[in-house]
């Protein structure tokens, strides 16, 4: 800091220094601060953040005008997600006929995938499974297990002649599978949707991060329907016709 912790100036608009000069008519106080990172960072690695010292002149390494963040990892991992989307119930409806055409999109950091649209229904069946390829996430595989990052599903009425109509969204944590050839199925369960405030139903989903760099295999992808993977056998549940009279 410049003497007792001033900075000086001819003027306001102009640019302070730490030593006073003759021609110096305004002064303010000069503070230095250096922001460190919290320890339960979300994102894994290390976050440092600093500001120039005396006179706006930044030392090596130092940010000028504003602080500078920089992103310390040693190691990361590619993933792979896996979302069995298989139902919904008791949705919001997007049409004036009291129904909607609802299709869901699926989002986990920087990819994102979508299922069809189904016409007509507030209790959509789309048997689906998402996959979400070559995730990159930074920081050891075990604290990505303890912590792993939200699913973002969305859901959305579809419409022909216009932008699609927000549904509602829920969030859910995805079950991660560090060692893929030892994986148990995870069980479809039921998700809240919530639009703003409003209760906007049910999704019938669960979702799996197999970490691909690993020593073993994936387990083989889900049978296809036409161009669609669907939800596996094990995963998927056990329906039969019934007649009621």
């Amino acid at each position: 800091m410049g003497d007792g912790g001033w900075e000086y100036a001819p003027l306001f608009n102009l640019r302070f220094h730490a030593h006073e000069r003759k021609m110096d008519l305004v002064r303010r106080r000069r503070w230095h601060r250096k922001m460190v990172p919290d320890a339960e960072a979300l994102v894994p690695g290390q976050l440092q953040f600093a500001l120039s010292e005396e006179g706006g002149e930044a030392k090596e390494g130092v940010g000028m005008a504003s602080p500078r963040m920089y992103l310390q990892y040693k190691q990361q991992h590619k993933y792979q997600l896996r979302a069995y989307v298989y139902q919904a119930r008791h949705l919001l409806a997007g049409d004036k006929t009291g129904f909607s055409d609802p299709y869901a999109a699926v989002s986990f950091l920087t990819q994102s995938r979508q299922t069809e649209s189904i016409s007509e229904t507030l209790s959509p069946t789309w048997d689906q499974t998402l996959i979400l390829d070559d995730v990159l996430i930074v920081g050891p595989p075990e604290a990505l297990a303890a912590n792993p990052p939200f699913v973002i599903v969305e859901l959305f009425d579809h419409d022909a002649y216009g932008s699609p109509e927000f549904l509602g969204r829920a969030m859910v944590r995805p079950r991660v599978q560090l060692r893929p050839n030892q994986a148990v199925s995870p069980r479809l369960e039921w998700h809240g949707i919530q639009k703003g405030a409003r209760d906007g139903g049910e999704l019938l989903a669960s979702f799996e991060l197999f970490l691909k760099d690993g020593a073993s295999e994936l387990p083989f992808l889900p049978p296809k329907k036409g161009e669609l993977f669907i939800v596996p056998s094990g995963i998927r549940p056990i329906v039969q016709r019934t007649a009621v009279e």
